[in-house]
């Protein structure tokens, strides 16, 4: 690599005024998470953007915090719960009426509706399927034990009708 001829010259760090606000931790990098933004409105932002079916990532991008602040807050601020929960019942409506509108409309992508609901309110939209065994009417599997001696005359069995199978392979190949 080709020397330019100018000499890098190192920068003076200039140390930025810190805000004098109480976090009530601090990120990995240094930077304090917590109450630096916390303030009354946002939990009408919060609303606000919930009313239009926003996740908590959307929330926390029009509150203008990091999500990490978001989950902090709901964590350590009962009333920033409070309104977190009733976001995700105002967004779930909206996103409620858009399907319900959709279903009527020319094109509806009914996939991607779905897709988004399964993922992101999964204790309603969540599929379930269980399967119970049971034995003959209903009544529990019995399970016996076999022998020794029993389990050896059950894979005697299996490996006579293998040969079986394998001697018939044979006779066929030979007919044909």
């Amino acid at each position: 690599m080709a020397s330019t001829g100018k000499r890098r010259t190192k920068r003076a760090k200039v140390d930025k005024p810190k805000r004098n606000v109480p976090s009530t931790s601090i990120h990995p990098r240094g930077k304090p998470v917590g109450n630096t933004l916390y303030a009354p409105d946002v939990h009408d932002i919060a609303r606000n953007a919930a009313r239009m079916g926003g996740s908590k990532a959307q929330i926390a991008r029009d509150i203008g915090i990091s999500r990490q602040t978001l989950f902090l807050w709901i964590r350590e601020k009962p009333e920033f719960a409070e309104t977190m929960r009733e976001c995700e019942d105002l967004a779930l409506a909206w996103w409620e009426d858009q399907g319900r509108n959709a279903l009527w409309a020319e094109k509806f992508n009914a996939t991607a509706w779905i897709f988004q609901m399964k993922c992101r309110f999964r204790d309603e939209y969540t599929e379930v399927n269980r399967h119970e065994h049971t034995g003959k009417d209903g009544a529990p599997i019995e399970v016996n034990d076999a022998t020794r001696m029993e389990e050896a005359r059950r894979v005697a069995f299996a490996l006579g009708r293998i040969l079986e199978r394998q001697r018939m392979k044979v006779i066929d190949g030979e007919a044909g």
